[in-house]
């Protein structure tokens, strides 16, 4: 941190009401193991039964699990005015934007002067309809993941004044202690590709399916790994099908393992239509595995084009199947690309960096407290 924490620091409130576990989640999980690890002084509402709910108790901080509910949940407004009570934040870190509303009206209820800190992780616009303008006009400051995410907050409306932009960071001593997971994957004769993501329409890896049945026309040994759940799941793997990919691609589900499926692949693809960030570069960058991905939203901030990898343009499988045919044909290329990915990570990308510049953002908006009119 900028500063050691003082036992008079008043606690962060982080919430979180995903109860599943995607990168956001990771996130989170990450910067909250940073401070307790510096003694910062935080608590963690979060979804009831979710992963992260279990994470956090096994390694016993303090967790005020809830069931999520709708922006005007009384129910969820009771949940902030209790913590309000018995934790006593500073400061409310929001994960995720649907709690924001039910947070700044307990606030306002129990005439609790705390800020309001939305963490930001989309290059999506905010909508446009009535409560959502309303609440996040109640935010003090908001923390984007990228410069493309900071750039769409400013495009809603945002004033650049309260937007602090704070990169992803990986936790890289963590990452190099997991054991590779050889005995589930062992090495191949082609060239494993490998996509971290949620199975939605903007992570593109319906995209990624038809540009690898392409590259395989020359590179008939490839292959890929899919970790991850969602919506299209059963629409990916009947795509597979068609396209003779049943034998060359596998969906793995959900996985708690992910660094050590990470370590048995040979390259990492990340085909987003869209992408606030794009945590899964790190992880490559981490193994020193290159990465191919389509050029959007936050991507060209993480992934140095020509330097740790390759980009295209988004939505392009015949672009996409280019690169994955560069990555496997030319393999010393891939390497270095590995190598300086490493490196990239180590000098903007670690999770001491991440927990260093959330802290110092988010102690200049305590330093404010009071000189906000949106404060009750």
């Amino acid at each position: 941190m900028d500063r050691p924490p003082k036992q008079s620091d008043p606690p962060v409130l982080l919430v979180d009401d995903e109860p599943a576990w995607r990168g956001g989640q990771e996130s989170l999980f990450s910067l909250a193991a940073a401070w307790a690890a510096a003694g910062r002084p935080f608590a963690l509402a979060c979804a009831v039964g979710g992963e992260l709910e279990r994470r956090a108790r096994e390694r016993g901080w303090p967790v005020w699990p809830f069931s999520p509910g709708a922006e005007l949940s009384p129910r969820v407004c009771r949940c902030f005015t209790r913590w309000l009570d018995e934790v006593a934040p500073g400061v409310i870190l929001y994960n995720t934007p649907k709690p924001v509303t039910a947070g700044v009206l307990a606030a306002r209820w129990r005439r609790r002067p705390v800020r309001h800190v939305v963490a930001r992780r989309v290059v999506f616009p905010l909508r446009g309809h009535r409560l959502s303008r309303w609440k996040y006009r109640q935010a003090d400051h908001f923390i984007a993941i990228s410069a493309a995410v900071a750039a769409a907050l400013r495009d809603s409306g945002i004033p650049p004044a309260k937007i602090t932009v704070v990169p992803e960071g990986l936790d890289v001593a963590a990452f190099d202690a997991v054991t590779p997971a050889r005995e589930e994957f062992p090495r191949r004769a082609g060239c494993t590709f490998g996509c971290l993501a949620a199975l939605t329409r903007e992570k593109g890896v319906d995209v990624l399916l038809d540009a690898l049945a392409r590259h395989r026309r020359q590179f008939p040994d490839s292959a890929l790994l899919v970790a991850g759940t969602g919506a299209e799941a059963e629409a990916l793997q009947r795509q597979a099908e068609v396209l003779g990919l049943a034998d060359s691609a596998r969906f793995l589900g959900f996985r708690t393992d992910v660094a050590a499926v990470v370590k048995c692949l040979d390259a990492v693809v990340l085909p987003s239509r869209a992408e606030g960030f794009g945590r899964a570069a790190l992880l490559a960058m981490a193994a020193g595995l290159p990465v191919a991905a389509a050029a959007t939203g936050g991507i060209p901030e993480v992934v140095a084009d020509g330097i740790t990898g390759r980009l295209c343009p988004p939505d392009d499988p015949d672009a996409l199947a280019r690169l994955l045919d560069q990555l496997a044909g030319e393999p010393e290329q891939a390497r270095a690309f590995g190598a300086a990915g490493r490196a990239r990570l180590l000098a903007r990308f670690t999770v001491a960096q991440m927990a260093e510049q959330s802290a110092a953002c988010l102690d200049k908006i305590l330093a404010t407290a009071g000189k906000s009119g949106d404060n009750p």
